[in-house]
């Protein structure tokens, strides 16, 4: 009778402390995402923005189309997260995701995407006149995707630094 109680009770601590580590695995607090470098990922995200409000005032895109890709390419490399397999995914992770969609898919109805050319940047297969085309395109007809995609870009900052 005494084992079938004290099973009982040390079956009855595992089911709770069970409980409270995954209720806190999947809280807000435990379920933050974590980059190997975010200060590198911040700062490439900042630099980023300033030469996408750069792009909107400025038509020479050719001036700054090598530190647009350098930037695209090293935020890629430093956006992947490091967290619990169980956790789900964060909203930095969400709004980062989200951004690359949108500049991997425009312009729509293209043969490559802006996002296609800032990867292949420095690349064999590498053709500087349509990306940089594209980012005349994009100064001239489509300020206001760059602006949201500098929203976008300031939504994913505040996440990660708070």
């Amino acid at each position: 009778m005494e084992n079938t109680r004290q099973r009982a009770s040390i079956l009855a601590h595992l089911l709770f402390t069970t409980s409270l580590l995954t209720q806190r695995l999947l809280s807000k607090e435990q379920s933050r995402v974590f980059f190997a470098h975010p200060q590198i990922l911040c700062q490439e995200l900042c630099k980023l923005k300033n030469l996408l409000i750069n792009l909107m005032y400025k038509s020479e895109a050719q001036e700054f189309s090598e530190k647009l890709a350098k930037s695209w390419q090293i935020i890629h490399q430093e956006a992947v997260p490091i967290r619990s397999k169980i956790s789900p995914p964060s909203c930095t992770e969400k709004l980062l995701k989200k951004f690359f969609s949108q500049v991997n898919t425009f312009p729509t109805g293209e043969d490559h995407s802006l996002g296609f050319y800032l990867s292949k940047y420095g690349q064999d297969e590498w053709t500087p006149l349509p990306f940089l085309l594209l980012l005349k395109n994009l100064h001239d007809h489509h300020p206001d995707i760059l602006r949201s995609w500098i929203s976008l870009i300031e939504e994913i900052l505040e996440d990660l630094l708070e």
